[in-house]
């Protein structure tokens, strides 16, 4: 793991096609399944955030489409 570490290779580089997609389907769900899909015990904490620093700023502007980096 050393190299990795130390920038000399980047992992995964050499994932062959099979791993590659074994990774993807493992992480397909992955952020959703840390807890998002259990609505009963689940508790978002960023409502509050993300209207101050996104929404407040969006708000008169429709979208058709939008796309979320790094959402469940």
């Amino acid at each position: 793991m050393n190299e990795y570490f130390k920038g000399e290779k980047l992992y995964g580089d050499d994932f062959s096609l099979e791993k590659i997609t074994q990774w993807y389907n493992q992480e397909a769900e992955g952020y959703a399944d840390l807890g998002s899909k259990d609505k009963d015990s689940y508790s978002y904490g960023y409502h509050m955030m993300n209207k101050i620093h996104g929404f407040e700023k969006i708000k008169d502007l429709p979208f058709e489409n939008v796309l979320g980096f790094g959402s469940a």
